[in-house]
């Protein structure tokens, strides 16, 4: 595949601020589609757990289907990827979109039915959803390396990572607020909406024309790394890292309902979670301005300590303001550490399996926040929201050794890969 020439006024991000460089490699429309196209992911557990339990006057069940979404979405993303590699991503999101639009009118049309039925359905939605976050890293990836110098690189990784990471949070903190409102309507309404955004925005998101900048399918197949790479030590790493993550998300929100509900306003747990996005996005983005002075490793570092000193001082607040303040001084710690792991992991991925790769990273923080929001939010049912808090203050720990740790385990892959190399 030609490669674009670099040029200071297409390629070179420090001429310009790191968003216009983005929209200008992209095209405009690339932005809002990768926004919109993910909204599903982010509505999807809400939807079906208010839906199901609505329709059998059951919160049990409503959580049970809630929760095969999220198992499914945790296997498929890693298939999903694996199949971009082999196949290409437009061909795997035409696929996944059909199935995926199908998969969640099965879970309407079977949420009053047999409950093995219904969690088939429900399950069939996480294993078909569209990972849009994983296959926009992929594209940017592709974008960086074919049109900007080696010594640019770095920076207009880190802007392009910071736009999805923030993209992901903006999701994330509006899709259940999406969900709330379409409910008001009618309880399936927020479903159905699912429904139309997949065949509108999925199919837009799989044919922008970022896609052509990845390697052809052929090519990605033929000098394909064997999956035994994925247990090199840095690449592992990563993958716990990014487990410990969605752990630490998982047990913040479910320690924040907790907390809104001992004080009787359980509805205020969005509101209050919000401050953790706002943070988390501001630091995103603006992690980029600070790679002429920071390395990947110092970034890591030095958000990871932040994070525990906040994570430290949370259990000390007593009302609704302090503690989302509290939360958005942590999200500028977490959300610089999530771009991180992705860009370290863009320069780690085994051959042939960028797409794969990133999915697994992704799914990797489902599944902790299925490890973490149980955990914290049992602690939190019997001895109150402190002990939730405690839970993020463990895992911020956890964090940091992970930090630490990953320095060394690189330095040593990178030593190993120089002696191979003489």
């Amino acid at each position: 595949m030609q490669r674009l020439p670099v040029s200071l006024r297409n390629a070179e991000p420090s001429t310009r601020s790191p968003f216009f460089w983005l929209c200008r490699q992209s095209g405009l429309l690339f932005l809002p589609i990768g926004i919109l196209a993910r909204l599903p992911f982010a509505m999807l557990t809400l939807g079906i757990s208010s839906y199901v339990a609505v329709v059998r006057d059951s919160y049990s069940q409503g959580g049970l289907a809630a929760g095969s979404y999220a198992l499914g979405a945790s296997v498929g993303g890693a298939i999903a990827g694996s199949c971009a590699d082999r196949f290409g991503q437009s061909r795997v999101i035409k696929v996944l979109v059909v199935a995926n639009s199908l998969s969640i009118a099965a879970t309407l049309a079977a949420a009053g039915g047999s409950l093995p039925v219904l969690l088939a359905a429900s399950g069939m939605c996480g294993l078909t959803i569209v990972p849009i976050g994983p296959f926009a890293r992929v594209r940017w990836t592709a974008i960086v390396n074919n049109r900007v110098s080696q010594t640019e690189r770095s920076k207009a990784q880190s802007a392009a990572f910071g736009y999805e990471t923030l993209a992901d949070e903006l999701t994330f903190v509006f899709g259940p607020v999406i969900v709330g409102l379409l409910a008001r309507v009618f309880i399936e309404t927020p479903l159905i909406a699912c429904v139309g955004i997949v065949l509108v925005f999925g199919f837009m998101f799989g044919r922008h024309h970022t896609v052509t900048e990845l390697p052809a399918a052929v090519d990605r197949t033929h000098a394909a790394e064997s999956l035994k790479g994925f247990f090199r030590p840095d690449r592992a790493a990563l993958v716990v890292s990014m487990i410990i993550v969605g752990a630490l998300l998982g047990a913040l929100m479910n320690s924040v309902v907790a907390f809104a509900g001992e004080r009787g306003a359980v509805a205020d747990a969005g509101l209050i979670y919000a401050g953790f996005g706002i943070g988390s996005g501001v630091a995103s983005i603006g992690i980029s301005a600070l790679r002429m002075r920071l390395n990947v490793y110092q970034s890591w570092l030095i958000s990871a300590i932040w994070s525990v000193l906040v994570c430290f001082a949370i259990p000390m607040m007593d009302n609704s303001l302090h503690l989302g303040c509290a939360l958005a001084l942590l999200g500028l710690g977490v959300g610089p550490i999530i771009v991180t792991i992705y860009e370290i992991a863009a320069t780690r991925t085994p051959a042939g399996r960028e797409t794969l790769y990133m999915t697994v990273l992704s799914s990797a923080m489902i599944a902790g926040n299925a490890l973490g929001a149980p955990t914290a939010g049992t602690l939190a049912e019997q001895h109150g929201s402190l002990w939730g808090f405690r839970v993020d203050l463990v895992l911020s720990i956890m964090l940091l050794c992970m930090a630490i740790l990953y320095w060394g385990v690189s330095r040593a892959e990178r030593t190993r890969d120089i002696s191979s190399n003489k």
